[in-house]
């Protein structure tokens, strides 16, 4: 971690080798804020200059060699004895380089070029516009340039190239390259908003979490555990930027680090005159409109974290108080005012009552600060907050990964329960931790249990809960929307905050799976805007884009469904909700196995499992093991499929109706085609499609049965009939062309699988044309097919499935079962071991396998494989 890799820097870099290294002369300044890469970036071009024979000259302007004439060049001139002449200098200065360096092109790096002395920024003026170099500089943006740094600028001899913060993309790269993959979003996230992408913050952030350990991969993902490391370089660095300010500028400083954010009237009433102005010009806060109000905050947030820890405590507790005292005389109305005005009661060692603290906790939670959210749901229960605090706890506790506390909690609630709305609140979030847990069984129990004892009115929200049980845990589409038409019976203007919610995100899931996409979008849209609208509902917006995803997915329209998909993947991570976070990942990968990109689906479905590992989510790991073991299948990985398989074999958790059918036992099969287990696949496959139709979920049986097909099996009826989505009606239409033997209808099935995007489809589809017009006798069609083939396969990347292994470039044709020994022998089975899984004699497949030597013209398995897979 000495010195670490470039990232995010492509652009910058390109346009420093135009300007620098380029035929025409050209210089360029780096311009930007301390820790942003300057340096790093221009070093890399230094280097690379170096590589191409050019000589670079190195120096640093410094605050002590400011004092001095001449002092950051020293290195590079000649003795001057007392020469001061500014002429006559620059001529000595260039018969020396001359003399050393002859016609070698020479390029002066300056770093920290606005610390230069005005004698020695004359002198680099002067030699930059006589040619004698090429001029490359770093320079702080918050100070003030050399006047004849300056006038180079001016001149036109001289280009200015603003370096910007790395974004969370690039960031996120930086960390797998330093850490090695996978690095979870969240803590990306985390470490981005605490240095807003600053190279030099991130890498001193990093470094000090490795070092106190709160950064680790216990449970096979980075993650950030703490957001208050603090790093000892880095704190330097601050202070040397503050020391010098005056008490007023001091004060507003370290009022801003402990309220964070206030608006600008609100700081002039707590702290009168602040000089605002001078510290906006310092580049220390910033001001930005919010709405009517114009709000201050801090211009980094690691100033806030190291001006907390240099403020005396007196001092600290004295300011939160003062901001307690402000926001409950304005009556603590906003959002956010409720989680401030207890955390700052809480470290002044005044009390809030426990409604606030259930509140404070409620919110910390919406703002994904677990840890805070439950230690406030702790005082909340102390302080005798009752069921309503108990709530807050067990579902905070829930959230970050405690299933166990948040059960026993929620359980002695419940013998405490004495109201309906507590009797069923308490079931409610009971029956949620029991699903995410793996017991749906007993969730069901707890339901009905609780709707035996409360009123009508308290069990609208025991029936949201139920809905959302129908689709989640028992899978069943159309169960779960007649509970939601149930919700909806009195129309929405009646229905609770809670129960809206719950009817549009059922309703958002239950639709897809029974063809009704563009009903699910209509859903979802609505949903979206009455979360945007309600900014008081403590979810997201972004959770409307787990319906939209699946909607768009299910209906073959992959770029509406990957947009949704990351939509959903970036705004959860931007919470901090790992929960989101994973399931973003989730149907990422979904998204990106239809478009064939299955080495990029597998990335994405290991990170959800290391996330779900982490938060102990059953379910969550079942279906990310389900997805490892569909991605691993469909490259051939027979090791990483097994073993994915295996694990969900051995697990004891009642599966989740949604999600088993078209995803765990979907991947199943195809873990078991990687390990040459072709007919254990069809037997898995067939009894998934079964499981699918009895729940209802349509569209998951049709997905199912078109992987039969693909395998070989006849198309079934059900297929047959498919229609109603872009993608039904592709998958029916493959499956007619398959049973009528139809090579020209095989072809226009290909086409209409590659213009939707799925790729892996496409081909297979035209491979099997291929060899239809081979049997046919159709030796040129077959030939002219095979160029399109080939575009199509090498779309499909590292996909491996039986289908991309037929077509040849001769006029043979291999039987159906020919193939299939074929396939499995390249998979290095003995002949023993095909038997046993064909059913078949040893000597048949001999001679089964010898007859695909002779017509491929191959003579071992190695060729063999060459030949099948096109390499």
């Amino acid at each position: 971690m000495e010195r670490w890799p470039t990232v995010g820097r492509r652009d910058s870099l390109r346009a420093l080798r135009t300007s620098v290294l380029s035929q025409t002369d050209g210089s360029v300044a780096l311009v930007g804020p301390a820790g942003i890469g300057k340096t790093h970036l221009a070093t890399d071009l230094a280097t690379e200059a170096e590589q191409r024979g050019f000589v670079v000259l190195r120096a640093v302007g410094g605050e002590t060699t400011a004092r001095f004439p001449f002092a950051a060049l020293a290195p590079l001139l000649p003795p001057l004895g007392d020469q001061r002449d500014a002429t006559a200098l620059f001529q000595q200065v260039t018969a020396a380089w001359k003399a050393e360096h002859g016609t070698t092109p020479l390029v002066l790096f300056i770093d920290d070029c606005h610390l230069l002395d005005p004698g020695s920024a004359a002198l680099v003026q002067q030699l930059r516009s006589a040619g004698v170099c090429r001029l490359l500089a770093t320079i702080r943006s918050d100070n003030p340039l050399p006047d004849a740094i300056d006038a180079l600028w001016r001149s036109g001899d001289l280009e200015i190239i603003d370096v910007d913060p790395l974004t969370p993309e690039d960031l996120h790269r930086l960390l797998e390259q330093i850490l090695g993959p996978p690095v979870s979003m969240t803590t990306t996230e985390r470490l981005f908003r605490r240095t807003e992408g600053n190279p030099l913050y991130v890498r001193e952030m990093v470094r000090a979490a490795l070092v106190d350990e709160s950064l680790t991969k216990d449970s096979g993902i980075w993650e950030l555990h703490r957001t208050d490391t603090r790093s000892s370089r880095l704190s330097d660095v601050v202070r040397r930027r503050i020391g010098s300010l005056e008490k007023s500028a001091m004060e507003a400083l370290e009022l801003l680090a402990v309220a964070e954010v206030l608006s600008e009237s609100d700081l002039n009433t707590v702290l009168p005159d602040p000089p605002l102005e001078d510290l906006e010009d310092r580049g220390l806060i910033i001001l930005a409109r919010d709405g009517h109000r114009s709000q201050v905050r801090l211009s980094h947030p690691v100033f806030a974290e190291i001006l907390r820890a240099d403020m005396p405590r007196t001092r600290e507790r004295r300011l939160k108080s003062q901001l307690a005292a402000h926001i409950e005389g304005c009556g603590a109305r906003r959002r956010d005012d409720v989680l401030h005005l207890v955390t700052w009661l809480r470290d002044t060692d005044q009390v809030a009552s426990a409604e606030q603290l259930v509140a404070a906790s409620k919110r910390a939670q919406a703002l994904f600060d677990l840890p805070l959210a439950i230690d406030l749901a702790q005082q909340a229960m102390a302080a005798g907050g009752g069921t309503q605090a108990a709530v807050a706890l067990a579902e905070a506790d829930f959230r970050n990964g405690d299933v166990t506390s948040a059960l026993k909690v929620l359980a002695q609630a419940a013998d405490a329960a004495t109201s309906d709305d507590e009797v069923a609140g308490i079931a409610d979030t009971r029956a949620h931790v029991l699903c995410l847990a793996g017991r749906s069984a007993e969730a069901f129990e707890v339901l009905e249990a609780a709707r035996q004892k409360v009123s009508p009115e308290s069990a609208e929200q025991i029936a949201g809960r139920t809905a959302v049980l129908m689709i989640q845990n028992a899978g069943r589409p159309r169960e779960a929307l007649a509970a939601v038409d149930q919700l909806r019976h009195g129309g929405q203007a009646t229905m609770s905050t809670r129960s809206r919610m719950r009817a549009d995100y059922v309703a958002g899931l239950a639709l897809p799976l029974i063809g009704r996409s563009a009903d699910a979008l209509r859903v979802c849209r609505e949903f979206a805007d009455w979360l945007r609208r309600e900014t008081d509902i403590p979810i997201p917006e972004e959770q409307a884009l787990i319906g939209s995803t699946l909607a768009h997915l299910l209906a073959g329209e992959l770029a509406a469904a990957g947009s949704d998909a990351d939509a959903l993947q970036t705004g959860m991570v931007r919470l901090g909700d790992l929960e989101g976070e994973a399931t973003g990942a989730l149907l990422r990968g979904r998204v990106a196995i239809a478009s064939g990109d299955v080495l990029r689906a597998r990335r994405l479905f290991e990170r959800a499992l290391a996330i779900n590992e982490g938060l102990d989510d059953q379910i969550g790991i079942r279906w990310s093991l389900g997805a490892v073991a569909l991605a691993a299948g469909l490259t051939g990985d027979a090791e990483a499929a097994s073993e994915a398989a295996e694990r969900i074999r051995l697990d004891t958790v009642e599966p989740a109706g949604l999600f088993e059918p078209d995803l765990v036992q979907r991947g199943l099969a195809w873990a078991a085609v990687a390990c040459g287990q072709p007919v254990r696949a069809k037997e898995i496959l067939t009894e998934a499609a079964t499981t699918a139709r009895a729940l209802g979920q349509i569209v998951s049986g049709w997905q199912l049965e078109h992987d039969l097909l693909r395998l070989g099996a006849p198309p079934s009826a059900d297929l047959l009939s498919a229609g109603g989505t872009r993608w039904a009606v592709a998958a029916g239409e493959h499956a007619r062309a398959v049973a009528e033997r139809d090579p020209i209808e095989l072809e226009r099935v290909a086409l209409r699988w590659a213009e939707l995007g799925f790729v892996i489809e496409a081909a297979e589809a035209l491979a099997a044309a291929v060899d239809l017009q081979h049997k046919a006798g159709q030796s040129r069609r077959a030939s002219a097919l095979l160029t399109r083939f080939d575009e199509l396969r090498g779309k499909c990347q590292a996909a491996r499935t039986p289908g991309l292994l037929r077509p040849s470039e001769q006029a043979t044709a291999l039987t159906r079962r020919e193939r299939e020994i074929a396939d499995l022998a390249i998979q290095n089975l003995t002949a023993a071991s095909i038997a046993e899984r064909l059913v078949l004699s040893r000597r048949t497949v001999e001679n089964h396998l010898q007859r695909v030597y002779t017509k491929l013209g191959v003579t071992n398995r190695a060729e063999l494989e060459q030949y099948l897979r096109g390499t």
